[in-house]
């Protein structure tokens, strides 16, 4: 049916992706992945041959907030990518202070993707 209609980009989860064949939509060009993990097995699917661009977004944020193509030769877990334009993200400690790269911590997303309400919520 896709194929027919002549698309050749999809936004997808990566659940629905996980059961469906690649080969079964050889003309999908381009792939949007995300409103969930996105895992390496799935990478491993369907990248090769085609572009699939993982979109990130946590709960706190309307919309997806960073994004990043997915690199099907790749080791490890894909990357959530970095912010889209308008956005900002953080890695912060316990104490909400940033970082420095390659250390744990929460992820913070600021900008106009933050929801109503989650501004200045504290824990």
């Amino acid at each position: 049916m896709m194929a027919a209609a002549g698309v050749r980009s999809a936004s997808v989860s990566p659940s629905l992706l996980a059961v469906l064949d690649p080969a079964g939509l050889g003309g999908l060009g381009s792939v949007l992945v995300g409103s969930e993990r996105v895992g390496r097995d799935v990478v491993a699917a369907w990248a090769p041959g085609r572009r699939l661009a993982i979109g990130y977004g946590p709960t706190e944020a309307t919309v997806i907030s960073s994004t990043a193509v997915a690199d099907p030769g790749a080791a490890g877990d894909p990357p959530i990518g970095c912010p889209v334009p308008g956005t900002r993200v953080y890695v912060a400690d316990k104490s909400l202070r940033p970082v420095p790269a390659g250390v744990l911590g929460e992820l913070l997303v600021g900008g106009a993707q933050v929801a109503r309400g989650m501004r200045g919520a504290r824990r």
